[in-house]
């Protein structure tokens, strides 16, 4: 899985190389956290990496990509 944001925080989710997701993202803060819209799907943003939650729980169940079995992916800038 690999994402990519410009300066006009327009955005592309790849998963083995084919778009999967794109458009506008949106950011907002809440105290000292920075997140990350995608439009239905939301992530944290902490220095140089992107936490997204894939799937939810027995209350609330969804999944969203379902090509990752993990709950919590990772995303860390390349260097």
């Amino acid at each position: 899985m690999e994402i990519s944001i410009n300066p006009q925080k327009n955005y592309e989710l790849r998963i083995n190389n084919k778009i999967r997701l794109k458009g506008k993202i949106k950011v907002y803060k809440e105290d000292t956290v920075t997140y990350l819209d995608y439009g239905h799907i939301s992530s944290m943003y902490d220095r140089d990496t992107i936490y997204i939650q894939n799937s939810g729980n027995a209350m609330n169940p969804y999944w969203h990509f379902k090509e990752c079995d993990i709950k919590y992916i990772r995303l860390a800038k390349m260097k």
